[in-house]
């Protein structure tokens, strides 16, 4: 690598006389030798500093009211909840009652009826129409019978209450309904008390 040599670019070496003496060089600054702020200047920037402090504190302000607001607003948020649950515990069955109501009205109806004239065959009758309304009404709720009778025994559905023989009927058959099971939609509400066939 080559170095470069005073006078190697082509241009003549400068005498000393010529380069200047060292009072023409501009001595470096040395910062302690810098004026201290003057009291204007001082006061300026502590305005500054207070103008900066009283935004900080506003907005730190600002953001705590903000938490205070959201807690109420949330905690007046759950008090609403827990009165809509009670409610909805206390009057959740109110659709299906009001569904219920007209049945009751047959009932006393049918009974009426059948007192003031002793018409066994009109009681019936009476009480046939309103097991049919009855019917309805737990339908449109989405209470529907269980099959038992013929179906194979299945324990998810039909609960033993004893045996029957039945030899025309596969061992392991429900033979006999003791009492009705409903399912409401998916769910049993009630199993089917049945009796299962054997030989």
């Amino acid at each position: 690598m080559r170095r470069n040599i005073p006078g190697d670019d082509g241009e003549p070496l400068k005498r000393p006389s010529e380069v200047g003496s060292a009072d023409d060089i501009a001595p470096l600054a040395d910062p302690a030798d810098a004026d201290p702020p003057g009291p204007s200047e001082t006061a300026a920037a502590v305005a500054q500093l207070q103008v900066e402090l009283a935004a900080a504190q506003a907005a730190a302000e600002s953001a705590k009211s903000d938490l205070l607001y959201e807690r109420a607003s949330f905690q007046n948020f759950r008090r609403r909840k827990e009165e809509e649950a009670r409610e909805q515990a206390r009057f959740g069955g109110r659709e299906v009652v009001a569904l219920l109501l007209p049945v009751l009205d047959n009932f006393e109806r049918a009974l009426a009826a059948a007192e003031q004239s002793a018409n066994f065959d009109a009681l019936v009758t009476g009480v046939r129409a309103t097991m049919k309304l009855l019917t309805g009404v737990l339908e449109k709720s989405g209470v529907t019978p269980i099959e038992a009778v013929g179906m194979p025994f299945d324990t998810a559905l039909h609960e033993a209450v004893g045996q029957t023989h039945r030899p025309d009927l596969p061992v392991n058959t429900v033979a006999e309904e003791v009492q009705r099971g409903y399912r409401m939609h998916d769910q049993v509400l009630r199993h089917a008390l049945v009796k299962v066939s054997e030989r």
